[in-house]
């Protein structure tokens, strides 16, 4: 039982950083991807008000106001992403759980099987034991009770 509970436990600690992994390489990815679209759309931003001929000080003013549209919507999907991560690592949690829960009822009940085996084969054992012991001891009675008539 103890081994196997080892391997599921290894087995669960290599998913555990196998999600872990996964989970930091998407944020690394996401956010790489929110730096290059802020880059893009400040490229975007600069030409548009270049065209429209704004003065630098409005120019700014909008940009400080895309730019805050574009990181309140980078915070939600990276929150979005970290909550996915946890409900994964949840997830994993439970499975490892109930996975453990049914080997350890699965030994449990395999124990109890053996014991109860075990129990019907000792129960036969000193039955058959009982029953020589009583012969032999009957014929041991009877061979005293026949030399103690022979001598009477």
């Amino acid at each position: 039982e103890q081994r196997d509970l080892k391997k599921l436990l290894i087995l669960y600690n290599e998913k555990v950083s196998s999600n872990q992994n996964k989970i930091e390489h998407g944020i690394k990815l996401l956010s790489r991807r929110h730096n290059q679209e802020m880059y893009k759309q400040q490229q975007q931003h600069r030409q548009i008000c270049q065209q429209r001929g704004l003065p630098e000080q409005m120019t700014n003013a909008e940009w400080a106001q895309t730019s805050q549209q574009l990181k309140e919507k980078y915070r939600r999907q990276m929150q979005e992403f970290n909550n996915k991560g946890e409900e994964v690592k949840n997830k994993c949690e439970q499975d490892f759980a109930r996975e453990r829960e049914k080997r350890q009822k699965s030994h449990a009940r395999r124990k109890r099987d053996m014991e109860e085996g075990m129990e019907k084969v000792m129960s036969r054992i000193m039955q058959s034991f009982r029953q020589q012991h009583d012969r032999y001891l009957k014929r041991h009675v009877q061979r005293i009770n026949k030399k103690k008539n022979e001598i009477m």
